[in-house]
């Protein structure tokens, strides 16, 4: 009789992988707020937002970012972006690559210039990686026509497109159509006008004369530019010297010369400080007002021969 054991060998083979890296990236854009700007001061006022990039995946590899900034909820067209007040008042800005205001952010697809960053983050090691831009805005000068208010521009959804991708090789024109990924953030741009007014004074002067047994009349001239929309008063104190607005008074050491401001050419409105009463006022337009200031000094005693003098304030209350 013939036996046989059989032996069944029992083979077991693990099969090891290196667990997969998700390629996941992220954005986020700070708000930029400009804050309270003059409109009227003919300067332009910049700020600006930080842009961070956090990226994890395969460690060791580059990711390639395309920051497409479009036009905003504001809008755009060739001369720069808007923010809107929602009533139709706009306030022209725009957004920028460099700290010099002179490469305007754009994107693949804006039609206003200016071109998308392209920016490549280097993976770590670990598998993660970051990079930190700079988002520069500028509001122009020379809008003295915005009307006070509250300005703003919201950027999401169309108006960014972050798209992504782990080949280095393409640049921001081929990478827009070929990557499925895309980082997703928002931020809003804005801007306050509280409102302003600007004054410029015309110096009255009576000249040389010889004897006050007779009126002497003079003029000057207020130059007043407001906030459009922005009611304004203008008021004259008394000077230094004088009690009312018909009797101040130049002053030469102890002695003086009696004179009155007045509204009229007829100088038969004085102009000083009681609201109401004796005062201008006026809307603001954007653009400069002029307002005729009416000089006279009454006859009177003549004091001794010198220059005399006073200074008077003007308010512009709004």
């Amino acid at each position: 009789m013939t036996c046989a054991r059989v032996t069944l060998l029992a083979l077991f083979v693990f099969l090891w992988t290196q667990p997969a890296h998700a390629l996941l990236c992220g954005v986020t854009v700070s708000n930029l707020s400009f804050g309270n700007i003059d409109p009227l001061s003919g300067s332009p006022a910049d700020n600006a937002a930080s842009i961070n990039i956090n990226c994890t995946g395969v460690p060791l590899t580059t990711i390639r970012f395309c920051l497409n900034i479009n036009s905003g909820t504001g809008g755009a067209d060739g001369s720069g972006r808007y923010l809107s007040d929602g009533t139709g008042g706009t306030i022209r800005y725009q957004l920028y690559q460099d700290a010099a205001r002179t490469v305007v952010w754009g994107s693949t697809t804006w039609g206003f210039g200016g071109s998308p960053v392209q920016i490549d983050v280097p993976l770590s090691l670990g598998g993660s990686g970051s990079a930190a831009l700079t988002l520069y805005g500028r509001v122009f000068g020379g809008q003295s026509s915005v009307l006070s208010g509250s300005y703003t521009s919201n950027f999401n959804g169309l108006q960014l497109s972050f798209p992504y991708q782990l080949i280095a090789l393409f640049d921001c024109n081929s990478i827009l159509g070929f990557s499925p990924l895309f980082a997703v953030s928002s931020f809003t741009v804005s801007a306050n006008v509280p409102g302003d007014c600007l004054i410029t004074a015309q110096d009255i002067n009576f000249g040389a004369q010889g004897h006050l047994n007779a009126s002497v009349d003079a003029g000057g001239q207020l130059a007043i530019t407001c906030t459009p929309g922005k009611n304004y008063t203008v008021a004259l104190d008394n000077g230094q010297n004088g009690s009312s607005p018909d009797a101040r008074k130049m002053r030469k050491l102890l002695e003086t010369i009696t004179y009155g401001l007045y509204r009229d050419a007829a100088r038969t409105q004085p102009w000083g400080n009681a609201s109401g009463v004796d005062t201008i006022s006026g809307t603001g337009s954007g653009t400069q007002q002029l307002y005729d200031v009416y000089a006279r000094v009454p006859a009177q005693a003549t004091p001794s021969a010198g220059t005399y003098t006073d200074v008077v304030a003007v308010t512009v209350t709004y």
